[in-house]
């Protein structure tokens, strides 16, 4: 265990929920590496999440040691999932400030009691703050990076290119309905289209004048999705 391993003060903040959004994502990335990390994972969340644990009755060794097994592997394919769910590095390069969240997930959600489901859904929901989505567009890969700017409008940062190629010839244009085309050049690995209104768009991609591939986003309150997916 090397000295950038994870301490059991690390494990207490981590399930009491008052570590940061960076230092959470650290921890997860790191026990998705780190076999030792896990079995002092294991033993924290038992000791700290349950504290009737000594009242249970013991087990033999063999017992105890092949379901342990079981909880190890299960354990690291969450943590290698939750690892995946975060968005590329090139995200927080293009503006450092921002904790990229999944697309959909609301960054200020709260738990909120109510009497039943339908009056929980009946309350307002607030904007997503920023988001993530990609998608391969044959022969492209797109991955767009979304941020409420203004009201009712998004900034998005959009980064294409493929297998064999760089974004260096490759251009995208964006086109708004009865309002044109409007083309960018690349900066910094992506394409920057500011203070899009909410509505509907058409994504343009163009290689060399060889290869040309269309793709449908919608941008909302919500955030920033794909059209016309199954």
């Amino acid at each position: 265990m090397s000295n950038t391993c994870i301490d059991m003060d690390m494990f207490t903040a981590y399930f009491g929920k008052y570590i940061s959004r960076k230092e959470r994502n650290r921890v997860e990335n790191h026990l998705a590496n780190c076999n030792e990390c896990m079995n002092l994972f294991a033993i924290a969340a038992e000791t700290l999440l349950d504290p009737e644990i000594y009242e249970y009755d013991p087990i033999c060794k063999t017992k105890a040691n092949d379901l342990w097994k079981s909880i190890r592997q299960r354990m690291k394919h969450f943590f290698q999932w939750s690892r995946n769910q975060s968005p590329p590095q090139w995200t927080y390069n293009a503006c450092p400030s921002f904790q990229p969240i999944p697309v959909m997930v609301r960054a200020d959600d709260s738990i909120i009691e109510s009497e039943s489901i339908a009056q929980e859904k009946s309350l307002p929901k607030s904007p997503v703050d920023c988001v993530y989505i990609e998608k391969d567009v044959d022969p492209f890969k797109v991955e767009i990076f979304a941020e409420h700017t203004r009201e009712n409008s998004i900034t998005c940062k959009i980064r294409v290119h493929t297998a064999s190629q760089s974004s260096d010839d490759i251009f995208v244009y964006l086109e708004r309905k009865d309002k044109g085309i409007t083309a960018k050049p690349f900066i910094n690995e992506y394409v920057l289209f500011e203070n899009l209104p909410y509505d509907n768009y058409v994504i343009i991609l163009e290689q060399e004048h060889l290869n040309k591939a269309y793709a449908e986003i919608e941008i909302n309150q919500n955030g920033i999705h794909w059209k016309n997916e199954e």
